[in-house]
């Protein structure tokens, strides 16, 4: 006899799977009614049959997903394995790319060292499987055998900005700077991010800062980080920057800025640290004109 326990456990699942069955059983009556004949007549009955195969009882469902693997169009796949009540241990093991493609985006398969181990050296489909499950790829990516320049393709994943910044701290600061398209990656997530400038070293901060793009985050990322560098370090990076921000440590020139807030910002502390010698707005208000040094006057 059926204990009360496992009538309340079992009850869920039988009510999802006559749900399913019903709204499966509509589709089919619908797509009978369309009445396709001639040429298509085939096609259609291929997908009846393939639809009805979704009738059956979805316990070992994976195994189902490589018995079918051929039969199954891509989107019929989808709607087949968007419908498992549960994730599964491991992936199947017959199951063509894009079909895998599909179990990661669904979500369909529980992230682990081993599942990710699985996907080898298909390299677009192991990002998206730790994009998918961010959290829990952060948490063992120490024992995943991934390097740094995976962790720059994740990146690029749709994940949020935290998660971003957790997967940089991952990161060998010296990959970093060695290209300085990884750098400009990673700026804009530090900005939009909160850092420690102190914990990230002067050959970092400046990779980041002068690959980054467009320049009011290189600005944005000066500003937060000049507290750390000395002046001469605060210079050498000023002059990678673009015009006008460059003019700013060369001695005897005025270059205008625009007037905005984080221009400002920069201009305040220049002054305050003697790095230029003055700022004020123009007279349209539309400009930040700052006066460095003559070469005599300026703090050595």
């Amino acid at each position: 006899m059926i204990g009360r326990e496992q009538r309340r456990v079992a009850e869920p699942n039988r009510v999802r799977w006559v749900n399913l069955r019903a709204e499966l059983a509509d589709a089919l009556e619908i797509r009978g009614r369309e009445g396709i004949e001639g040429a298509r007549g085939g096609a259609v009955g291929h997908e009846v049959r393939v639809w009805s195969l979704l009738l059956e009882p979805l316990e070992g469902a994976l195994s189902d997903a490589n018995r079918h693997n051929e039969e199954f169009d891509t989107g019929t796949y989808r709607a087949y394995v968007s419908r498992l009540p549960r994730e599964f241990k491991d992936f199947p093991t017959s199951v063509n790319d894009e079909k895998l493609r599909v179990l990661i985006e669904e979500r369909r398969v529980s992230f682990s060292i081993q599942n990710s181990d699985f996907l080898g050296d298909r390299i677009n489909l192991k990002v998206l499987f730790a994009a998918k499950n961010i959290d829990a790829f952060l948490s063992g990516s120490p024992k995943l055998s991934v390097d740094d320049d995976f962790r720059m393709k994740l990146l690029s994943e749709d994940v949020s900005l935290n998660h971003k910044r957790a997967v940089v701290d991952q990161i060998d600061p010296n990959f970093v700077c060695a290209v300085g398209a990884r750098a400009s990656q990673i700026g804009p997530i530090l900005d939009h991010t909160s850092f420690d400038p102190s914990l990230l070293g002067f050959d970092f901060l400046r990779a980041v800062i002068i690959n980054s793009r467009p320049a009011h985050v290189q600005v944005s990322l000066l500003n937060k980080s000049h507290k750390v560098l000395n002046d001469d370090q605060v210079r050498s990076i000023i002059l990678d920057l673009p015009d006008p921000y460059c003019d700013l440590a060369v001695f005897g020139k005025s270059p205008r800025l625009e007037n905005i807030p984080i221009n400002v910002s920069l201009a305040d502390w220049l002054v305050q640290r003697r790095i230029v010698s003055s700022w004020r707005v123009s007279l349209t208000g539309e400009d930040v004109r700052v006066h460095t040094f003559r070469r005599q006057e300026a703090k050595l």
